[in-house]
């Protein structure tokens, strides 16, 4: 399966999408590592599916920059 027929798949099932993005981008700032010490790519995605059906899937992102102790994550 392709990503893009899962990603429609993931759209087309769920109603809200978030998506927590854990990992450091050394583009942004070199001397702080992710919150788990990875060299990886972490994500933490969370699906929800209601009961009520909606027309449109919210997909709600957050980054994490900065230090491990200074984690503050908002959606």
């Amino acid at each position: 399966m392709t990503y893009r027929i899962m990603r429609k798949s993931l759209l087309k099932g769920f109603d809200e999408i978030y998506v927590l993005n854990l990992s450091d981008n050394s583009n942004i700032n070199v001397e702080n590592p992710s919150v788990f010490g990875a060299k990886q790519e972490v994500f933490i995605n969370i699906f929800v599916n209601k009961t009520v059906n909606t027309e449109k899937t919210c997909i709600y992102y957050c980054d994490n920059i900065g230090a491990r102790e200074n984690v503050n994550l908002v959606f």
